[in-house]
């Protein structure tokens, strides 16, 4: 799914500006300088790739923050890794403000406050779940608001140009393709986590394949899939299953995740006649459909019946815009 504000079609400087700050709106607080002027040429386009959201900018010279109501109200607990291709970007986040040139990893918190000043250019971005680090999220949550310099991190270097040009081939990319991209990202992200920490390597490779089995088996099976269908496919017992989605709060917890994602993707995307609430939460696996209102209430912070349904890709819209949803989905 791909989400793409475009600004060309808005001739008017004043205009421009507005929609640019609207459609920063669902994440960030923004101004734009009166004396600068946002190019027609820029852009934000978004892409749910399941497990995290991938961003490419093209961006004015601006100031954005992230404030306490808007942090408590939206309840956010994600990571994001950005890249700068061209331009700079000058973040503040408790008076020590630091400089991220081109080719450097700016690592920021969506839980905690932050201000920035950047200049106009183009820019590479993935909105990762905390839990997706495990154990290590801590430490890489540690360094909010600072840059991770190639020159001490490796791995840094490297996820910084990986970035620039996954931009370029995932919005093309065939199903197939994404399947081994993703993971593979995935691991990479984990592993920059461990290298900040100081530990030697990330989690063992036949881990994370089986993993990513797993999780295949369970979006086939999405409605049916328990705990004993999982044991029987994969010779695993309830421990091992749990620690292999320990990030995701156990195997339960990540069923339930993926059904109650499943179960928005169908609200959002019905054309003519809404599904009723109670078959959906069978469909999608629920079998009480009072039980799967709460649990989506819990999650969107709305109930099943609110859901507007749209198309995938969208114009500049205001706060309540779909980028919400999709984070809060991952």
């Amino acid at each position: 799914m791909i989400l793409e504000h475009r600004f060309e079609h808005i001739a008017e400087p004043g205009r421009r500006r507005r929609a640019w700050i609207t459609s920063l709106a669902p994440i960030f607080d923004a101004t734009v300088p009166t004396e600068a002027e946002v190019p027609i040429t820029a852009f934000q386009r978004y892409q749910h790739l399941g497990q995290m959201v991938l961003a490419a900018d093209e961006v004015p010279a601006q100031s954005v923050r992230r404030g306490p109501e808007r942090i408590r109200d939206q309840g956010l607990d994600h990571l994001v890794l950005r890249t700068t291709v061209s331009g700079s970007i000058r973040v503040d986040v408790g008076g020590s403000p630091v400089e991220a040139a081109p080719g450097d990893l700016l690592v920021l918190d969506l839980a905690r406050p932050i201000r920035m000043e950047t200049g106009q250019g183009r820019g590479a971005t993935l909105f990762l779940p905390r839990r997706i680090f495990g154990d290590r999220a801590d430490e890489l949550a540690f360094r909010h608001g600072g840059v991770l310099p190639g020159s001490a991190y490796p791995l840094a270097q490297l996820l910084s140009d990986f970035l620039r040009h996954f931009n370029e081939c995932a919005v093309s990319a065939t199903p197939g393709l994404t399947h081994h991209l993703v993971p593979a990202t995935v691991d990479l992200c984990r592993a920059l986590a461990w290298e900040v920490s100081g530990s030697a390597m990330a989690a063992p490779p036949e881990e994370t394949q089986l993993r990513f089995a797993v999780q295949q088996f369970i979006e086939q099976h999405l409605a049916q899939v328990d705990l004993p269908m999982l044991s029987a496919q994969f010779g695993l017992s309830r421990t091992p299953l749990y620690q292999l989605f320990a990030p995701d709060g156990g195997v339960y917890a990540y069923i339930r995740d993926r059904r109650l994602a499943e179960a928005m993707r169908r609200l959002r995307h019905s054309e003519g006649r809404r599904p009723k609430i109670a078959r959906l939460a069978h469909e999608c696996g629920f079998h009480n459909d009072l039980v799967f209102s709460r649990a989506f209430r819990r999650k969107y912070g709305m109930n099943p019946s609110e859901v507007q349904p749209g198309p995938q890709v969208r114009a500049p819209q205001p706060a309540d815009a779909p980028l919400l949803g999709w984070l809060r989905e991952l």
